[in-house]
């Protein structure tokens, strides 16, 4: 399989445990665009990407995230499995022709009160925090992400608040194995 596959979805709908899966059953790489992010310069200090967006602010954060989406897209690969940050498809930066070059993205729709109970038994990152009702704020953000990651997105699981990890890694994958190739996706669009 040389085409790559990119998952993206909300925080904490299990893009990097899937992803990491993913790539395990399929025998390609792995990245994480968090764990590239952490890697630049400007992230010196940081330990996560909550660290670095209270460091460099919002701004400056998806600026970097784009960046690093851009360079990841032209980064020669043989195929691999990549999850994206969960802010990516809401990101005003990125440039729209990234999206393409990435590879084939699949939305993992979790059911959103699923995701604000993962979300808030994390902690709520600062732009929750600091909402005067963290959770109509989540939902709002919700709605609108989950309208750009449909936009973006070649594919969708829809995943269910019960669903275990492996039933949903054996249905990303019989997806990901049954689907149509890109270069007839392409074609339809």
């Amino acid at each position: 399989m040389a085409v790559s596959i990119v998952l993206g979805g909300l925080k904490h709908c299990g893009k990097t445990t899937l992803g990491r899966r993913l790539a395990d059953r399929l025998g390609l790489a792995f990245i994480d665009a968090d764990d590239e992010l952490l890697k630049d310069p400007r992230a010196a200090g940081c330990g996560s990407c909550r660290d670095l967006y209270r460091k460099i602010g919002e701004e400056g954060f998806r600026r970097l995230e784009a960046e690093t989406l851009a360079r990841l897209a032209e980064t020669p690969h043989a195929g691999r499995v990549a999850a994206l940050g969960g802010g990516a498809a809401g990101n005003p930066f990125v440039d729209p022709a990234v999206w393409q070059k990435l590879g084939r993205l699949i939305y993992l729709d979790l059911d959103p009160e699923a995701a604000y109970r993962r979300i808030e038994a994390a902690g709520l990152p600062p732009f929750l925090a600091e909402a005067p009702d963290p959770h109509a704020a989540f939902l709002a953000r919700h709605r609108e992400h989950d309208r750009r990651w449909r936009q973006h997105a070649d594919l969708t699981v829809k995943i269910a608040a019960e669903e275990s990890v492996e039933t949903v890694s054996e249905k990303l994958e019989n997806l990901v194995r049954n689907a149509v190739p890109a270069t007839e996706k392409e074609e339809r669009r």
